[in-house]
């Protein structure tokens, strides 16, 4: 198994921290990211996997929520299956936070779809690379993420293909109730 580090984004003001030492992509199509939580209060999560080849044309994206809880002040590491055909050892995998939540705190990413998607061509480059939080005291306690709204993703997949197009998207529910959803592109 070849394994090469993940490239990862920790959004600013996120609470939860990506570790890029300890981030991977393997062969076998799946990406080990590799966090910790610095909230003071238990949180949940989703992620942003962006795939680009080694002339940085993206190859397909997968959101990935799952419903467990992260303690407070822990760490730990989610092995996230990546639905996203061929890719090789060439490829890079750009990794961020996309949203988390706690009982009383939202975070959201501030950047839009194609902002999102020039900071992690940016971040596959080695180039700098930012993306930032904005924070929402919640009135619902219930953890919702956008990787599980199928239709919000094939159009999100149809923007971020651009004039490549859009080869296959779907979305998977996961045994712990959270899913993921993945794009490619052609």
């Amino acid at each position: 198994m070849a394994d090469r580090p993940a490239i990862v984004i920790t959004p600013e003001g996120s609470p939860l921290v990506l570790d890029s030492q300890r981030s991977l992509l393997f062969d076998t199509a799946s990406v080990w990211v590799a966090w910790r939580n610095e909230f003071s209060q238990p949180i949940h999560y989703s992620l942003r996997i962006w795939i680009f080849d080694e002339g940085s044309r993206l190859k397909g994206t997968l959101d990935y929520c799952g419903y467990d809880t992260l303690s407070t002040q822990s760490r730990g590491h989610t092995l996230v299956a990546l639905e996203i055909p061929g890719i090789t050892l060439r490829d890079r995998a750009v990794v961020t936070v996309m949203s988390a939540a706690s009982d009383k705190v939202a975070w959201r990413l501030r950047q839009n779809e194609s902002a999102q998607l020039t900071a992690a061509r940016a971040a596959a480059r080695r180039l700098s690379a930012r993306l930032s939080f904005t924070r929402e005291n919640k009135s619902s306690t219930s953890w919702s993420c956008g990787a599980c709204e199928c239709t919000a993703t094939q159009n999100a997949c149809d923007q971020s293909c651009g004039t490549t197009g859009r080869a296959v998207a779907s979305c998977t529910r996961m045994m712990d109730s959270g899913c993921s959803a993945s794009c490619a592109c052609k």
